[in-house]
């Protein structure tokens, strides 16, 4: 079962809701959230830093803010450099040496890319509630998560990439592909809001791509799950808001994609955080 299919099921179907995808490539071929915007009537944010996949992403007329940046690994805007491979990029100083040796041969000079925590981005955009977070970014996955107030971003459902490309035969580096799973399940268990529902495609801690966390729910299910007292409003603001998207900054609209500036979620990140 594909991820977008198995995520659909996990939230019953679920209409009308809100996903970020980091790490969103052309916005096609890869994507993870294009069933849901297609299928289910959803809308959301695809977030990419790569400039080489930006103009194609635009192409596609997702019905979707756009944001040519990176989540910071940081609590505070930064700026990094990008190793762009295809869809095997990412921050340079991030990536496993095995996963820069698998890549060598696509390698590109490298570009400064400017980086955002997630909340100043939803901050931003007035989005508390997301139904469905995408994250595949080679490498600081857990470096990011670590930057959310939880009690400022309620996420339903969340699926990270967590294989590592490279060892010996240049294929999957099985233990540190291990290593990183590991520290995965200890971070969102940390958490105590998250549990592990699956690994994707094939269930196997070696042989999977992804691993699928979801939020806990006093009632036992992700589709009725309330997760503050203010919740309900506010999942019920964003939705209602949802088919023509408006932003408390500027934008830029391309048909039916809102371009993001990320200078000015930079001026908002400092009135966010005072």
């Amino acid at each position: 079962m594909g991820q977008s299919m198995f995520v659909d099921r996990l939230l019953s179907g679920r209409r009308n809701g809100f996903f970020i995808e980091c790490g969103a490539a052309d916005g096609e071929y890869y994507s993870n959230s294009l069933f849901f915007e297609k299928e289910r009537n959803w809308t959301g944010l695809l977030i990419e830093a790569n400039p080489d996949y930006h103009r194609a992403l635009l192409d596609k007329n997702r019905r979707a803010y756009v944001l040519r940046t990176c989540l910071s690994t940081e609590r505070r805007p930064t700026t990094v450099r990008m190793q762009a491979a295809g869809a095997l990029g990412g921050i340079a100083d991030k990536m496993h040496k095995s996963h820069l040796t698998f890549i060598g041969a696509n390698i590109k000079p490298e570009i400064a890319v400017n980086c955002f925590p997630l909340n100043t981005i939803t901050a931003a955009l007035g989005v508390s509630h997301v139904d469905y977070l995408s994250l595949d970014v080679e490498g600081p996955e857990i470096e990011m998560l670590r930057t959310v107030d939880w009690t400022r971003l309620h996420i339903d459902v969340i699926t990270l990439e967590y294989r590592i490309y490279g060892g010996d035969k240049i294929g999957i580096d099985q233990p540190t592909t291990l290593k990183k799973l590991s520290d995965l399940r200890q971070f969102f268990l940390d958490t105590g809001i998250y549990r592990e529902v699956a690994l994707l495609p094939n269930g196997s801690d070696a042989g999977g791509l992804d691993v699928v966390f979801s939020r806990l729910c006093h009632n036992g299910l992700i589709n009725r799950c309330s997760t503050g007292a203010n919740d309900v409003a506010l999942a019920t603001t964003h939705r209602t808001n949802q088919q023509t998207p408006h932003m408390k900054l500027q934008q830029t609209q391309t048909n039916s994609c809102y371009v993001i500036d990320d200078f000015l979620i930079h001026i908002y990140e400092n009135s966010f955080y005072g």
